[in-house]
């Protein structure tokens, strides 16, 4: 531990990223973090954390500048020249975007659930020929012919 007494005073001391100190120092990048990563795991967060920093927010915008927004790309505008016009950074407007659409979107079925078997419009098969079509794809598999698989099932029953 002793070769990175000199890396860990000074982590604490610069401002720099985990890995410019350590090729500063003449330490591998990796090595250095699982060593440090047991002694002083504090050394190890983002640069912001260690030095104090807090995350400042982004300036919030107004329900009109949004919905405008939101409205123009969906009519075929370019987002990056909304966000130019309206000042919007261009990953905000993305995220407005994704919202809007989410809303807009009935919630998805889940997997095993076809989204197509609650709309009634849709005509749904018959138990005969869902058993047809399946003792066809079994006779193709299979090499028999299907009144044989016909007969094998009728006899089961």
């Amino acid at each position: 531990m002793s070769k990175y007494t000199s890396l860990i005073a000074a982590l604490e001391a610069s401002t720099e990223s985990f890995n410019a100190v350590c090729k500063a120092h003449g330490h591998v990048p990796a090595t250095a973090y699982n060593v440090i990563g047991r002694v002083r795991p504090d050394l190890l967060k983002p640069r912001s954390d260690r030095l104090g920093f807090s995350r400042i927010p982004g300036e919030a915008h107004s329900d009109d500048v949004i919905s405008l927004a939101v409205e123009r790309c969906l009519s075929g505008d370019p987002v990056k020249s909304v966000a130019a016009d309206l000042g919007l950074p261009i990953p905000t407007l993305y995220r407005y975007l994704q919202r809007a659409r989410a809303a807009k979107t009935p919630d998805k079925a889940p997997d095993n659930v076809s989204a197509t078997a609650t709309d009634s419009s849709i005509p749904q098969p018959t138990e005969a020929e869902t058993l047809a079509a399946t003792l066809r794809l079994l006779a193709a598999s299979s090499g028999k012919s299907v009144k044989t698989l016909w007969d094998e099932v009728h006899n089961l029953l």
